[in-house]
């Protein structure tokens, strides 16, 4: 979302603390334009390599499922950043992630109940209609917030502030993914994908480890 969301917890709490409403729909907007835009380009982009490279095309139809996932993602961060930014953290959890989660958890289930058997593009279109249903009921909490400052002229005076901000976000979250990701990577090209995706899974659950380290840490801080 070219950093956006993050900049959004930094902004609007501000501009919502003064009341100046103008600002605030500045920088919705421009939000909410860039996050839009950003995300296309990338999913288009992705989906164009795919389709361009002859080696590749036989995971098309998964990709293109990946590819929607792109702006779904980038506007449920958007919509969680904004209830951050109203003081709503427990609400902003719920409905962005633990919604997401359960439903996926629940599609899955009834998947395995049923029977079926399903492929990596069809987990993947589950996980795009999770998505687009946190991203549902994140909109419908939000509307009725903003619908009271969002008509009415926008001030966008800070603009090079926020898009300066958010590059400076985009580059330190695209630095620390790949961190996180490099691993898996790694796996996936020495050995297999099939070898990849239970590494994935099993490093994913030693982060849990973490968990409980957290809170000492921070009380110890």
């Amino acid at each position: 979302g070219a950093g956006m969301p993050l900049c959004s917890v930094r902004f609007l709490s501000v501009y919502a603390e003064r009341a100046d409403w103008a600002q605030h729909r500045g920088f919705l907007r421009t939000a909410l334009w860039l996050t839009i835009l950003s995300s296309g380009v990338i999913a288009a982009a992705l989906v164009g390599l795919f389709a361009a490279l002859p080696g590749l095309r036989g995971m098309l139809g998964a990709v293109a499922a990946g590819a929607l996932l792109v702006p779904l993602l980038s506007l449920t961060a958007l919509a969680i950043s904004i209830l951050l930014s109203r003081q709503m953290p427990l609400r902003a959890e719920a409905l962005g992630n633990v919604s997401r989660q359960a439903l996926m958890l629940a599609m899955l289930g009834a998947a395995m109940l049923l029977g079926l058997h399903l492929g990596a593009a069809d987990v993947i279109w589950l996980t795009v209609l999770a998505c687009a249903a946190a991203l549902a009921l994140m909109s419908a909490a939000l509307v009725p917030m903003l619908a009271q400052h969002w008509r009415g002229p926008a001030v966008t005076a800070e603009r090079s502030a926020w898009l300066a901000s958010g590059g400076a976000f985009l580059v330190t979250t695209a630095s620390y993914a790949m961190v996180e990701r490099i691993d898996t990577i790694l796996v996936s090209a020495l050995l297999s994908p099939a070898d990849a995706g239970p590494y994935a899974a099993s490093s994913r659950l030693a982060l849990l480890v973490g968990v409980a380290l957290a809170p000492v840490n921070a009380l110890l801080g």
